[in-house]
C-alpha cells in the first residue's frame, strides 16, 4: 500500500479476511499452516497462503 500500488480499501479487505480465518482456526492445530508461512517470502505469498484456507461450518 505504502508503494501505491495496492489501495487501501483492497487492503483492509484483505486484512480483514485473515484476520477472520486467524480468529476462527485460533484453537485449532495450526502447525502445517505455520510451516507454509515460514516458507512465504513475500506478503503477496503470505496473502496466498489465507487465501487456500477454507473454513467449513
Amino acid at each position: 500500500m505504502k508503494k501505491g500500488i495496492l489501495q487501501k480499501e483492497i487492503a483492509e479487505d484483505e486484512f480483514r479476511k485473515i484476520l477472520e480465518k486467524c480468529l476462527m482456526i485460533v484453537e485449532k492445530d495450526t502447525t502445517p499452516l505455520e510451516a507454509e508461512l515460514r516458507a512465504t517470502n513475500n506478503p503477496a505469498e503470505i496473502v496466498g497462503v489465507f487465501d487456500k484456507i477454507v473454513i467449513k461450518n
